[in-house]
């Protein structure tokens, strides 16, 4: 029953109850690992053949470097997943490794084809997760399109604000978690980390925003969204 109840909080699973979850795991022949910090999911440059979900603990995606070092991309926390999107493209390759980030980080991976290929049951609840798998490829392709806005704007402030304004928006909260630290997000933000400290705490001066470590407060929303609604895009 805890194995289902961790299940459910993926998105592949979405608007099916525990039940209905119990009834296509079979279908589905999902295998289930446990991992150590450090272990590889999965290796950049490999063949998707599996999707991968987070049950328990976290993993980090990160992208080698030309120099051998390991860029990191994205904490994968409980419910994400990843493969989704390489597993349906025409080269099905993995474009980034994913490593366990906290002992007994546990995953589990689904075959690409079990999703896609209609089960000899014929049953509705595999239909559904098929939908579901479309609604998050879509909702990646909107993600990617925001992550060029971040490219496109030349702006430190402007960049800071929008990644806080989206994760406002992700988290329909004031207070939010970024889930990756101060020199993750400036790489990913494509900045050098002293101007990008010194911007938030402008930021902070001017009361717009308070932090501490990853973790950061909206305090004026407005004015947040001021800054993100001038951005030159």
């Amino acid at each position: 029953m805890k194995l289902i109840k961790l299940i459910k909080k993926s998105r592949l699973f979405e608007n099916l109850t525990e039940q209905e979850i119990n009834l296509i795991f079979d279908c589905l022949k999902g295998r289930i690992v446990k991992y150590s910090v450090g272990q590889l999911l999965a290796s950049q440059n490999e063949k998707v053949e599996e999707i991968g979900i987070i049950l328990e603990g976290s993993a980090l995606k990160v992208v080698k470097r030309f120099d051998g070092t390991n860029e990191p991309l994205e904490l994968l926390e409980a419910g994400y997943m990843f493969g989704e999107i390489e597993g349906y493209s025409k080269d099905k390759i993995f474009s980034y490794s994913v490593l366990a980030n906290e002992p007994g980080a546990t995953v589990l991976y689904i075959s690409i084809e079990t999703i896609v290929r209609q089960c000899s049951k014929n049953c509705e609840f595999h239909q559904r997760v098929m939908e579901n798998v479309m609604e998050i490829l879509a909702d990646k392709n909107l993600e990617l399109s925001r992550d060029k806005n971040y490219l496109m704007e030349k702006g430190m402030r402007a960049k800071i604000a929008m990644f806080f304004y989206e994760k406002y928006r992700e988290q329909n909260s004031l207070e939010i978690k970024l889930g990756i630290n101060r020199n993750e997000m400036a790489e990913y933000l494509n900045v050098s980390r002293p101007s990008m400290s010194r911007e938030m705490g402008v930021m902070k001066d001017e009361g717009i925003i308070d932090y501490w470590k990853d973790e950061i407060k909206i305090l004026n929303l407005g004015a947040l969204e001021e800054i993100v609604k001038n951005a030159n895009f």
